[in-house]
């Protein structure tokens, strides 16, 4: 049996969106115990796809949430975007940041206030510290 999982949302412009995530193909009978749902691999996988999608879709609409200014209060435009790798509970994500151009005075801010060495989400650094502490 196959199963194509698709991921639906609307996006802050109102607008649907939706991505193919994964293909998952298991047997149809349950002769096997084994076979019964996803295997470990797979329930990874799809996490990390699904947290993957999740990410690019977060991007996209704060590219769209133009911010001001913090110099002169114009109205900034998406100068260009920038891949960065985050480390989360459920994989490494690659994440496409905006940077922000300002028409007004041509200043260009960051798309985010993360620290510009950060390479992980808290929630995972938490966990990590926690399991170290064992």
């Amino acid at each position: 049996m196959g199963w194509i999982l698709r991921l639906v949302g609307t996006g802050i412009d109102g607008q649907p969106r939706s991505a193919d995530v994964m293909e998952i193909n298991r047997p149809d009978s349950l002769g096997d115990v084994a076979d019964l749902g996803l295997t470990l691999a797979e329930a990874k996988q799809l996490l990390a796809r699904i947290q993957q999608e999740v990410v690019a879709a977060q991007a996209d609409n704060h590219g769209i949430l133009r911010p001001d200014c913090r110099f002169c209060d114009g109205r900034c435009y998406v100068k260009d975007w920038r891949l960065h790798r985050i480390a989360t509970l459920f994989g490494e994500v690659t994440v496409r940041l905006p940077r922000f151009l300002c028409p007004r005075c041509g200043r260009t801010e960051a798309g985010v206030s993360w620290l510009s060495h950060c390479r992980s989400t808290p929630e995972l650094d938490q966990l990590q510290a926690h399991l170290s502490a064992r």
